[in-house]
């Protein structure tokens, strides 16, 4: 469960969002510019509650984020994985040094296990052994959600982590991706422009417009909704 209680600049940009994310699949949903990665890049703790920044975030019940107080856990210690439309693979480790960076608590046998688990879940288990320079864009996005899927996250942050595969990819690696978080019991929520993505993982979903929750709950209504008004909104103009 996330809690959300957000009043945060960003230049002229305004974030003013409260809610409680508490499905075990969320999409984050809306058009360019209404706030999708800002509101993942502060849940993550990528970016800090500015002086004149309020809010709050917690995070199944821990505070991570409180103005009031001053608190801001740094990401390492949210335990919370990102994956964002750029890889951002390190270009000097090969593909499975990769996935298997910040796994230094298990052991060498436990952790090639968890690498090669990982690889197999998003269809990357060829690329083992590639350099990131070697990688495709969508071989590289498979290889970054493998890398923040390895420590177990009690919370993934998808922002358009698949943007560069085609539709067939896409969706089968979501089917399997949804499948194994839910055994998992890992928390995800999912940003993208696509409501196919919503309607297919019968997700709950999240409008955001302008900064401001617009509305939130089952894809199927949600974005009904948000259909029947774009709709009105073109048929009036």
């Amino acid at each position: 469960m996330v809690e959300l209680a957000l009043q945060a600049q960003r230049g002229s940009f305004q974030l003013d969002i409260e809610c409680i994310l508490a499905a075990p699949w969320t999409v984050v949903f809306g058009p360019s510019g209404a706030g999708k990665s800002t509101l993942l890049r502060l849940i993550a703790g990528l970016n800090r509650m500015l002086q004149h920044d309020a809010g709050r975030i917690a995070i199944h019940g821990q505070p991570v984020t409180d103005s009031a107080t001053g608190l801001h856990l740094r990401p390492g210690k949210r335990s919370t994985g990102l994956v964002a439309q750029q890889s951002a693979l390190f270009p000097h480790l090969r593909v499975v040094d990769n996935v298997a960076y910040g796994l230094t608590d298990l052991t060498r046998e436990v952790r090639q296990q968890r690498v090669s688990e990982m690889l197999e879940l998003v269809g990357a288990a060829s690329l083992a052994n590639r350099s990131p320079r070697a990688l495709s864009g969508g071989e590289a996005q498979r290889v970054a959600l493998a890398r923040a899927l390895a420590p177990m996250p009690r919370l993934l942050l998808l922002d358009e982590p698949l943007s560069a595969l085609d539709a067939e990819t896409r969706d089968q690696v979501l089917t399997r991706l949804q499948s194994w978080l839910g055994e998992q019991k890992i928390q995800t929520i999912l940003v993208t422009h696509d409501a196919a993505d919503a309607l297919a993982t019968q997700a709950e979903v999240v409008v955001l417009r302008e900064g401001k929750l617009a509305a939130l709950g089952p894809a199927a209504e949600v974005l009904a909704a948000e259909r029947k008004r774009l709709q009105e909104r073109l048929g009036a103009s």
